[in-house]
Parts: structure tokens; C-alpha cells; sequence
């Protein structure tokens, strides 16, 4: 993810902020402090990135509400709020190989 984060901040430098590279940049960046335990700003990278999709009129990153749902699994939330995330990704969830996958939700949601 290192490498690919610097490629996209590279490009933001010489091509601008556009929408479609913050989000990625901002996906990115969300899953490096969630895999560090910075829970708060993984939370805050995705859900800015998901006021981008939305002010944008952008798909909505499907991922990032699997991203919430771990976080909230992780701080020991209840399990409806867990479920709800879980839910909000299957809905919003679009084909892409580079993702993760619908199977995946559904086993992480299956866990509970």
C-alpha cells in the first residue's frame, strides 16, 4: 500500500487535488492507520473520503463501510452497529478486483 499511496501522492502534486485521486489517496491512507491501530484517524480518512464521493457525486467506496464495521468490531461496539456497517457495504457494493470482495463481507458479518 506504501508504494501506491506515494505514486498517488506524487501524482496529486503535479496534477492537483482532483476528487478521484483524494479518494483514493484518502482510502489508502485509511487502511494504513487502521493496520496501525490508529483507529480515530482511519475513521476520519474514510469517512473524508466518503464526503468527497458524496459532495462528487462519486460512487460511494464500498469499502470504507467495511472498514467502519471492522473498527467498530475492534473497539468492542455493539453488534448491531457492527451489523449495520456490514449491511451498508453489501448495498453499496460494486464489482472491483482491487477490493475486497462481497464473499469477504459476508464471512466477516457471518462472524459475529
Amino acid at each position: 500500500m506504501i508504494p501506491e499511496i506515494n505514486r498517488i501522492t506524487a501524482s496529486i502534486e503535479q496534477n492537483g487535488q482532483h476528487p478521484e485521486l483524494m479518494v483514493k489517496y484518502l482510502y489508502l491512507l485509511g487502511r494504513i492507520k487502521f493496520l496501525e491501530g490508529n483507529h480515530e484517524e482511519a475513521q476520519n480518512a474514510f469517512g473524508q473520503c466518503n464526503m468527497i464521493t458524496m459532495n462528487n457525486g462519486m460512487p460511494d467506496y464500498y469499502e470504507n463501510f467495511y472498514w467502519f464495521a471492522r473498527m467498530k468490531e475492534v473497539s468492542g461496539e455493539s453488534k448491531g452497529d457492527i451489523i449495520m456497517y456490514y449491511n451498508f457495504a453489501l448495498e453499496k457494493y460494486n464489482e472491483n478486483p482491487e477490493l475486497i470482495s462481497k464473499a469477504e463481507i459476508l464471512e466477516a458479518k457471518n462472524k459475529l
